[in-house]
């Protein structure tokens, strides 16, 4: 009797067949995104209700589509995240939405980035391919890291069931990616994942600023600790190192993670994939050397 879950080989085939299949509906998520951030540059800001409903829409795309496969998970699961944030929004206020403070829009650029050029499962001709059709609003982890990375621009939209629903999630699923189906880029959503639920503890309520992160204060303020400015360094650290990883693995001939020691990549044997990995490596180094002197500063 064969198993009623599906083997991880059918699970990325089945996510390879939705990016490739609905290709011209991921154009037009990344229009929608594109539409949204364009219109928070030049200073338009719709109300928390309006902004947590436009998070919730490639959500249920995704259901929508797993059901077709059909995965009956990642449908039931997405269709109930979209479901929760516009919920939610129906108990946000209508006041308008604030933009976070540089701090928090670093990862959340770096989130939204990704999410934007998901470099899987789409088989494109072109790198430049997935400048426009990653299969964001198609397959669950580059939805999560666009949502996520738009949350944390958006102040999370000062809810923490927001932080938590898409936190919670993210984690999930980055460990799923990165776990069950070998795909390792998805660190970077489970690190965005950590940082959102970071953000739903540190009194983002107190913090207001506006696009380019100047901040004003109100009676609730939290300040900025060297903490908190070191751990956004850690994290920026993280991510690149995750993606120069991911590159290097790319360009080194034959290299499996499996069977292969790391230290292979750094080794100057194939280029550029060891100047990628070293450079990486000497990063991710000062920024925890940055990020242990702030917490040092803190503790005095």
């Amino acid at each position: 009797m064969s198993s009623v879950y599906p083997t991880t080989e059918e699970i990325l085939a089945s996510l390879s067949e939705l990016a490739n299949a609905w290709r011209p509906l991921a154009i037009f998520w990344h229009l929608y995104f594109a539409a949204f951030v364009i219109a928070l540059i030049y200073s338009f800001r719709p109300s928390k209700r309006v902004s947590c409903i436009i998070l919730a829409m490639p959500f249920l795309s995704v259901s929508i589509l797993a059901w077709s496969i059909p995965n009956p998970f990642n449908g039931t699961i997405f269709a109930v995240i979209g479901i929760l944030l516009v919920a939610v929004s129906v108990k946000l206020p209508r006041e308008s939405i604030q933009i976070a403070p540089l701090w928090a829009m670093i990862p959340g650029a770096l989130m939204l980035i990704f999410g934007w050029i998901y470099p899987h499962f789409l088989d494109a001709s072109s790198p430049l391919s997935f400048l426009y059709s990653a299969p964001t609003g198609l397959v669950p982890c580059p939805t999560l890291s666009m949502g996520i990375g738009l949350a944390l621009i958006l102040n999370s939209l000062v809810s923490r069931k927001v932080s938590l629903i898409l936190g919670i999630s993210g984690m999930a699923y980055g460990i799923t990616g990165v776990v069950q189906l070998g795909v390792s880029i998805d660190w970077f959503l489970f690190l965005g994942s950590m940082a959102i639920m970071l953000f739903a503890f540190v009194g983002k309520q107190g913090i207001r600023s506006n696009f380019m992160g100047r901040t004003t204060r109100n009676h609730n303020v939290v300040p900025i600790s060297h903490t908190m400015k070191g751990g956004v360094l850690f994290f920026v650290g993280s991510v690149q190192f995750m993606i120069a990883l991911t590159i290097a693995e790319v360009l080194y001939p034959n290299y499996n993670l499996s069977t292969n020691p790391l230290s292979d990549l750094g080794a100057a044997v194939f280029q550029p994939s060891s100047n990628i990995f070293n450079g990486s490596v000497i990063i991710f180094g000062l920024k925890s050397l940055a990020y242990s002197s702030s917490s040092a500063l803190t503790s005095q």
